[in-house]
């Protein structure tokens, strides 16, 4: 990573853009993979925090996103 550009890169598959459009990776992007949150919560948290989200996504009654949902009951709020 070397504390430049974006920690977060994904390669979707066709299967999946249905579910979770170009928009969603871009704005999940922009939330957990900046140097600034990278920095401030670290490169684990940073994965985790962004895994979370796809799940809930694909997990949800519409299995539709395109907005990022808020942050999930990660490693960092349970206190580790």
């Amino acid at each position: 990573f070397g504390g430049k550009g974006n920690v977060l890169n994904f390669n979707v598959g066709e299967g999946v853009k249905f579910a979770l459009p170009n928009v969603f990776w871009t704005r999940l992007q922009a939330k957990y993979g900046t140097t600034f949150y990278v920095r401030d919560n670290g490169i684990d948290l940073s994965i985790t925090n962004a895994i979370e989200a796809i799940v809930s996504c694909l997990r949800s009654e519409e299995q539709y996103c395109v907005n990022v949902p808020d942050e999930g009951q990660s490693m960092k709020s349970l206190g580790m």
